[in-house]
């Protein structure tokens, strides 16, 4: 209590007493310690963080938190001045907090001059954060200093690169990107796969189509929402197969990007397709797939629908009414009125009837 108060009010003549109890053997008192000085702000406490980090297994995320927190309260010079720091940990935060002056695309001279340096750095994470920070920034002399660095045996490296490349004005920006589709990071390859998807490079679609059962989640993800978004309604048909697969992924991310592309067309293979996602343990992949079955047309999609109404989460009893409301079929009336006779809950009884009074 004593140290909570000590940070609510920043009473910095006390900051030396939190400081020392950042060495107590109490692990909780420890975290106590590291929260208020996040708040104090005080750079003292800097370098004692910092051997917290190292020292303190226990609380060492919350000890990195709490530095980052005092570099983010400090000016644009004081920064990169600890960006220049003896301490190799405090020099890493630094680079990476420098990243808040980078926000607009036009970062200050002196920004761009040290992040450009840091990427010669011995260190593998200021570099690492340095390449973060200069992919965010939207000027065609960052994106060639960067392409200098796209064969760099670092893959972390080569993914800030991709980055850059995705959003940048450079003339063989989108053959750069099919190229890096090839790495062997899969950092690298997710972001070439969202580099393209948001250049509307439709060229990319047949080198999705072998990324799409990819081993890491990640890729499978960007790679999932690129062809949905970039094939659309034109490219059900070629891409149905890849859509059905996936929609027995293990992710719930990729189930959701197939169940959207799959309800891109009316179409009566869908409902049986869609229908099993109804009963899935991801909510939000069940919200997706009850959208598609109301909007499929299809009378076999109401028996899957029906599934939603006897879930025991109210958003998707309510997203099973709106279902059975866009697909509009007299054929609702029957689970509609089970659903009215059982439902406790006065509120979706009272949206199941207006449901019901508006079905031909």
């Amino acid at each position: 209590d004593v140290i909570q108060q000590v940070a609510s009010r920043r009473r910095y003549r006390l900051v030396a007493n939190v400081i020392s109890t950042l060495k107590d053997g109490d692990a909780d008192l420890r975290a106590v310690s590291s929260n208020a000085l996040a708040k104090i702000k005080d750079s003292k406490a800097m370098g004692p963080l910092s051997e917290a980090v190292r020292a303190d297994k226990t609380n060492s995320e919350l000890h990195k938190k709490a530095l980052l927190a005092i570099l983010g309260d400090l000016s644009r010079d004081e920064v990169i001045k600890r960006s220049k720091d003896k301490d190799s940990l405090i020099r890493q935060l630094a680079i990476k907090t420098l990243f808040k002056f980078t926000e607009g695309g036009r970062p200050h001279p002196s920004v761009l001059q040290v992040l450009k340096q840091r990427l010669g750095d011995t260190d593998k994470e200021i570099r690492r954060s340095a390449a973060f920070a200069l992919a965010r920034i939207n000027d065609a002399g960052v994106v060639r200093s960067l392409l200098k660095l796209k064969k760099d045996p670092d893959g972390a490296i080569r993914e800030q690169v991709a980055v850059a490349v995705g959003s940048s004005k450079h003339p063989n920006a989108d053959k750069l990107l099919l190229e890096m589709l090839d790495d062997t990071n899969p950092g690298t390859k997710r972001a070439a796969v969202d580099g393209l998807r948001k250049r509307n490079v439709k060229k990319a679609l047949q080198k999705f189509r072998f990324l799409a059962t990819y081993r890491v989640v990640e890729v499978r993800r960007a790679v999932m929402r690129g062809i949905v978004e970039l094939a659309g309604a034109e490219g059900w048909e070629s891409f149905f197969g890849i859509w059905q697969t996936a929609l027995f992924d293990t992710d719930p991310e990729v189930k959701t990007w197939a169940a959207k592309g799959m309800a891109l067309r009316r179409d009566p293979r869908v409902p049986s397709l869609l229908g099993t996602l109804v009963t899935d343990m991801n909510k939000q992949v069940q919200l997706t797939a009850l959208e598609g079955l109301g909007k499929s047309g299809q009378p076999t999609a109401v028996e899957y629908i029906a599934r939603g109404l006897m879930d025991s989460k109210r958003e998707v009893k309510e997203a099973a009414l709106k279902a059975l409301e866009t697909l509009n079929l007299e054929a609702a009336k029957i689970p509609l009125r089970e659903f009215i006779n059982n439902e406790a809950d006065t509120g979706l009884k009272a949206k199941a009837n207006d449901v019901y009074d508006k079905l031909p």
